[in-house]
């Protein structure tokens, strides 16, 4: 195959001093990804469409698969913050007691929990766009149900169904929006798709709260199912299919083509063969997070999400309680979480940058090291408001952020064929931290400890993380394997 500097991928580019492909470029760049690996008897070239999209520009085309992927995940955290201030108006309209509330909230979680193992590997075996579409009409049509319940029993199933749908959209959405990102960019954007989760969430308690008080509970149960049906039916006519599982499906080659033309802006018509490098997998994808020595970082890496969600967790829900033990008033709790979410949001959006510029696990390190710092913090400096609001933002900050820079490493680490499954597993192993977190401080209460105490025991995961980090590291540092495949020796 004949290259000339003009074609020559970026990083080859950058070897010979040569500057980046400019966006006229993106159509001869496309030609650079013909596959060595082709069969000599097909005597067919094959475009690498993996490879085009990863040394890729951002085209239009991109930026569309982005922006519906994080409308799904604002909608995702709406959806996920309604129930909350609904809680005592719901109670009295069911004739229910606030009490009763907690097996609600934990079949949520218990659902979200389910979504994530399960749909995860389901998107790598089935396709990520229509998984997508039909989590995100599944947890719609159930936040409608939600404004109809008419008894605790009713509710429960309501809640759980959304759960489930909740947790089965969050590896569809990351999944696919990595896979049409350019790799020079992807940690930096998928941190960026995950703080609209937060951001909805924020959203969705304001909206709550707001309706309430206009028009009744129901409304903003209403509201919180009909927009996100509107988003599925657009997500029928302009989300594209996985391209690789497209490829790997044997998909007709113009169905293909017409995706490649618009991430290349420009068309490839003499182009017959489309191509992925990813091997096809001979076990399940769960089974192939622990194949080709990516067993020890999958570890590695479901421990420091159990770590990571079991603090952030316990901080936002324990955070408003713990504040007035210790003397402060209800309004000025509310004002100390309200703090923690605004740094959650700002957190998780500028990460990705950080990590982009410093590096994955430098910035995730030193993520971690300030987040237990801050969490300790929040229960030692509570003399003053002012010191329990800054504590609160930067534990919200670090906190968020540090999740959100795990679930950017597990959809940069793991290949394309199993990378939903990868980012499940760790929402899912991460989710059992978020359910046991709440429960563990619950009995440190219980047991007459300390805010101050419960505080500081929660800054030891975030303590234990910055070690786990370290060794994800130097187990990356000790691998041959690519960095497309950062969890693979082969």
């Amino acid at each position: 195959m004949k290259c000339t500097p003009s074609i020559l991928p970026s990083g080859a580019r950058r070897l010979c001093g040569i500057a980046g492909p400019t966006r006229s470029e993106s159509r001869d760049l496309a030609l650079n990804y013909v596959s060595d690996r082709a069969p000599a008897s097909a005597n067919l070239e094959g475009l690498n469409v993996i490879k085009l999209i990863e040394e890729s520009t951002l085209s239009a085309f991109q930026i569309r698969v982005f922006c519906l992927c994080a409308l799904v995940a604002l909608i995702d955290g709406f959806d996920s913050q309604l129930l909350g201030p609904a809680a005592r108006s719901i109670a009295l309209s069911l004739d229910l007691r606030v009490a009763d509330f907690g097996s609600i909230f934990s079949a949520s979680q218990v659902g979200f929990f389910i979504g994530a193992l399960a749909f995860g590997p389901a998107a790598d075996r089935w396709g990520r766009r229509w998984l997508l579409i039909a989590t995100t009409s599944v947890f719609a049509t159930f936040t409608l149900f939600t404004a109809l319940a008419h008894s605790f029993g009713s509710l429960l199933l309501c809640r759980l169904f959304v759960g489930l749908a909740l947790g089965g959209a969050s590896p569809s959405f990351i999944g696919l929006a990595a896979e049409y990102l350019p790799l020079r960019r992807r940690t930096q954007f998928v941190t960026m798709l995950w703080a609209a989760v937060p951001l909805g969430g924020m959203l969705g308690a304001m909206a709550s709260t707001a309706l309430i008080q206009t028009a009744g509970w129901q409304a903003s149960f209403y509201v919180g199912g009909i927009v996100p049906l509107l988003v599925a039916l657009s997500l029928v006519f302009f989300l594209p299919e996985s391209i690789s599982f497209l490829v790997a499906r044997g998909a007709s080659p113009e169905k293909v083509r017409s995706i490649v033309e618009k991430v290349a802006r420009g068309t490839v018509a003499h182009v017959d063969r489309f191509i992925v490098d990813t091997p096809t997998l001979q076990s399940t994808p769960l089974k192939a997070l622990f194949t080709h020595g990516r067993t020890v970082p999958t570890l590695y890496l479901w421990t420091l999400c159990f770590m990571a969600w079991m603090a952030l967790i316990v901080v936002s829900f324990w955070t408003p309680t713990l504040i007035q033990n210790v003397g402060f008033s209800a309004s000025a709790a509310a004002a100390t979480l309200l703090f923690n979410n605004v740094g959650a949001v700002v957190g998780t959006v500028l990460i990705g940058s950080l990590m982009h510029r410093f590096g994955n696990f430098r910035v995730l390190t030193l993520s971690f090291f300030a987040a237990a710092w801050a969490v300790g913090a929040l229960g030692t400096f509570t003399s003053a408001f002012s010191h329990v609001v800054i504590s609160s933002t930067l534990a919200g900050f670090f906190l968020s952020a540090s999740c959100a820079g795990l679930i950017a490493i597990a959809a940069g680490s793991y290949p394309v064929s199993i990378r939903s499954t990868g980012i499940g597993w760790a929402i899912g192993v991460g989710r059992i931290g978020s359910i046991v977190g709440p429960l563990l401080a619950g009995r440190l209460l219980a047991l007459n400890w300390s805010v101050r105490d419960i505080y500081l025991a929660l800054s030891v995961p975030c303590l234990c993380a910055v070690v786990l980090v370290i060794l994800l590291r130097r187990n990356a540092n000790s691998r041959s394997g690519s960095g497309r495949d950062a969890f693979s020796t082969g």
